[in-house]
């Protein structure tokens, strides 16, 4: 038994994680944006700089003729990004995904957060954001997924 649990330990810390990296495109055919208030986008960019758990990215998101972004950089399993823009944001690893968890006005009442499942596609062009909105006042969850083709 202890030889198994051995090799599996090995197995598992062999494994490498996904490297996020490049400039991705939001796939609005292949997302489900179907949630009721859900403030729909023309457009979302993301550039990643991954480097090992070390993330740096930036977001943008257009719609309504406007245009509105933000800058994070955080390590996973460190100390989370702060601003008053992107809010506190936390990533941690699950295996092969990559849990990003985002909370808005601490404290407040209306306070929110919101947590994301990343899963990069195995030929690495494919990333799927899974996205379970908690918001303000204890109102239900929404869920929606994001699909994002690399460029």
């Amino acid at each position: 038994m202890r030889y198994f649990l051995f090799c599996t330990a090995l197995v598992a810390a062999g494994q490498s994680k996904p490297n996020f990296s490049g400039n991705w495109i939001l796939n609005l055919q292949a997302s489900d944006l179907s949630a009721p208030n859900i403030n729909k986008p023309d457009k979302i960019t993301i550039a990643i700089q991954q480097k090992g758990d070390h993330f740096k990215y930036r977001w943008d998101r257009y719609g309504n003729g406007k245009k509105a972004g933000y800058d994070v950089e955080v390590s996973v399993g460190g100390g989370p990004h702060v601003s008053d823009e992107a809010g506190i944001i936390s990533m941690e690893w699950k295996g092969s995904t990559l849990m990003v968890n985002t909370l808005y006005n601490p404290g407040q009442d209306r306070e929110s957060n919101t947590a994301e499942t990343w899963t990069l596609s195995e030929d690495g062009k494919r990333l799927t954001d899974d996205v379970v909105v908690h918001p303000p006042q204890n109102r239900a969850p929404v869920h929606l997924v994001r699909v994002f083709d690399k460029q």
